[in-house]
């Protein structure tokens, strides 16, 4: 039977063997993933910390903070979903009609770095 994912309220593990975060930003809160090569949970985090208790100036601080006391490296990808890729989020996706192939996915990703 496999391991079940560290609870919220489960002390951070170590993240030495991330390859990837996940996030879930939504209105009123926030989530990250830290997950291995093979996909398993490293470490999770939870934060009452939305979109819509942040002004925008506020979203890449606080998803750095989050990394960061999650000891995740600055070389780790991340990919959110959630209410940050709205109009009122980070940064705006576009929509995409479904059902979706993978191809039509990520053709309609928004990538970008932050500073």
């Amino acid at each position: 039977m496999p391991a079940s994912p560290p609870s919220p309220d489960s002390p951070v593990i170590s993240v030495s063997a991330a390859s990837i975060v996940v996030a879930d930003w939504g209105t009123s809160s926030f989530r990250l993933w830290a997950l291995g090569a093979d996909s398993a949970i490293v470490a999770h985090t939870q934060k009452d910390c939305g979109m819509g208790q942040l002004q925008p100036a506020d979203f890449e601080n606080t998803l750095e903070a989050a990394l960061q006391e999650m000891g995740a490296g600055p070389q780790l990808p991340v990919v959110i979903c959630g209410m940050a890729g709205s109009a009122q989020g980070w940064v705006e996706a576009p929509y995409v009609d479904l059902p979706a192939s993978t191809a039509a996915l990520a053709a309609h990703h928004s990538l970008f770095t932050s500073s």
